[in-house]
Order: structure tokens, then C-alpha cells, then sequence
């Protein structure tokens, strides 16, 4: 079982940094298209909408997790609660 096991640990060891490599080729290859093919003004723009998105994403979801935790107070164990919010941040 020990021979099997360090077999495959390796073997997808492997894999990971093949595929690591790979998509950093890719993303490299990809963002070189973008820039050389896409105007400035037009990656300007998907800028600007992407970060609003992010952040409306991330405030919507982090004020509904803030009001779930905090609706039913007498029943918390307050440690976990201020732990979880923490996350949210």
C-alpha cells in the first residue's frame, strides 16, 4: 500500500504542476490577445463594470450573511458568531 501510495502521490503531483504551467501559458496567451486586439477605452470600460460588479456581489452577499447571523441573538454562542463575521470581511 506504501509503493501505491507514494505512486500516486506523485503522479498527481505531476499533474498539478502540468497543469499549473499550462494555465499560466494560456492566461499569458490570452491576456497578450486582449491587450494587442482590445482598445484601451474599451478595457477601460469592462473595468470599471467588473469592479462594480465585484463589489455589489460582495455586498449583497455580505449583508445577507451579517442579518442571518444577527436575526435570532438569545440563541447564538456569540465566539462563533463574531469568528463567522469575521469571514466576511
Amino acid at each position: 500500500m506504501g509503493k501505491n501510495f507514494l505512486k500516486s502521490s506523485l503522479q498527481n503531483a505531476s499533474f498539478n504542476i502540468i497543469f499549473q504551467v499550462g494555465f499560466r501559458v494560456v492566461t499569458f496567451l490570452l491576456n497578450a490577445f486582449v491587450l494587442r486586439n482590445i482598445s484601451q477605452d474599451v478595457i477601460g470600460v469592462m473595468n470599471v463594470r467588473l469592479l462594480l460588479l465585484e463589489s455589489t456581489i460582495l455586498f449583497l452577499s455580505r449583508e445577507a450573511f451579517r442579518r442571518a447571523l444577527l436575526s435570532r441573538t438569545t440563541e447564538h454562542n456569540w465566539p462563533q458568531v463574531i469568528n463567522l463575521l469575521w469571514l466576511t470581511s
